[in-house]
């Protein structure tokens, strides 16, 4: 199964998830950005503001076609209640060639349900596999065995 993971993150707690899923699935991956500024407390605000408005962003080019694989995996960190607008940019753009899908998210406090949902409705996948970690599961390390369970669900039924 050929598999991309696809995920925004601003302070690498995502990135951190997505490189693990990727080195379990022998996937290929890639980052989405903007040439927003998003860093400090300007950026930081504007972050949230967008994320509650559900807007999009201008993405720079993508390396990879999702179209080209069977499986795209796709991660977002929660941002004030919603998703980022790297990921519902994605979606909107995205979803009609993407075959197969699975969702990841990270936050501060977990309650990621939302967020899948808000996930599935941009991009018609329901029911996907999907996987919730917490800041602070991240942060401590403990991600290989969440990640594990969350790859057996994916290549259960490939």
């Amino acid at each position: 199964m050929k598999a991309l993971v696809v995920y925004y993150s601003r302070t690498g707690t995502t990135e951190k998830v997505a490189y693990e899923i990727a080195k379990k699935l022998n996937a290929d991956i890639e980052k989405l950005t903007d040439n927003v500024k998003r860093s400090g407390i300007i950026g930081w605000l504007r972050c949230g503001r967008q994320a509650i408005k559900k807007e999009l962003t201008e993405l720079n080019p993508l390396k990879n076609d999702p179209a080209e694989y069977d499986l795209v995996v796709i991660g977002t960190p929660k941002w004030a209640g919603g998703i980022t607008p790297h990921v519902r940019t994605y979606l909107s753009k995205n979803a009609k060639v993407i075959r197969k899908a699975a969702f990841f998210v990270t936050s501060g406090g977990g309650k990621h349900a939302e967020l899948f949902s808000e996930m599935s409705k941009l991009s018609s996948f329901e029911n996907v596999p999907n996987l919730g970690l917490t800041s602070k599961v991240v942060k401590r390390g403990d991600i290989s065995v969440h990640v594990s369970k969350f790859i057996e669900e994916l290549t259960s039924d490939a």
